[in-house]
């Protein structure tokens, strides 16, 4: 019986995020697959709380911190990700962006903040990941994923294209998996 509920109330939180989702789709242009199925799935999240632009910029736990030391330029993994290493590379990547407080920036926890000045920093801060990332990525993948607007989104493409790939690259016993 406590499977039961588990499942009813997993099935209320997935029907009110989508009701949610439903609502707010009006200020979103557009979403990939991945983003819309991800934002399904997710708990709500709890409002953003007010920023105090000082502390952001200054406190070193505070997500929005860059250190003196954090150039666009920095290589957060020793192996770029070249699209087979996919597994590792993923599990790298977020270990380096932990160790940073910049995760949420990532995995698309820390949602862009209304507030002006706070909407600066957030950019800041992701071009700064954009660019970790970007340099974590063999130059053949990352010339297309140049684009992603988000490090979100470049995470969850990155994710997609060599997922896709894996699976249609992957064989068992001499046969294509999907046919197998």
């Amino acid at each position: 019986m406590p499977y039961l509920d588990y499942i009813i109330s997993v099935h209320i939180c997935i029907v009110s995020t989508i009701t949610k989702l439903i609502k707010s789709l009006n200020s979103f242009s557009t979403l990939t697959w991945y983003q819309s199925t991800r934002l399904a799935i997710l708990p709500p999240m709890a409002a953003q709380p007010t920023l105090d632009i000082t502390k952001a910029i200054t406190d070193a736990s505070s997500p929005y911190f860059l250190h003196s030391s954090d150039q666009p330029s920095n290589v957060l993994v020793d192996t770029p990700l070249n699209g087979d290493n996919y597994s590792a590379w993923c599990r790298a990547v977020t270990r380096a962006h932990n160790a940073k407080n910049k995760l949420g920036f990532v995995n698309g926890t820390l949602s862009k903040p209304t507030d002006r000045t706070a909407s600066a920093l957030w950019d800041r801060c992701c071009n700064m990941i954009m660019s970790w990332l970007l340099h974590s990525i063999e130059k053949t993948l990352a010339s297309s994923l140049v684009y992603c607007a988000t490090p979100f989104d470049l995470w969850a493409e990155g994710a997609a294209r060599c997922t896709e790939r894996f699976f249609t690259e992957s064989t068992q016993n001499d046969v294509a998996v999907e046919d197998y």
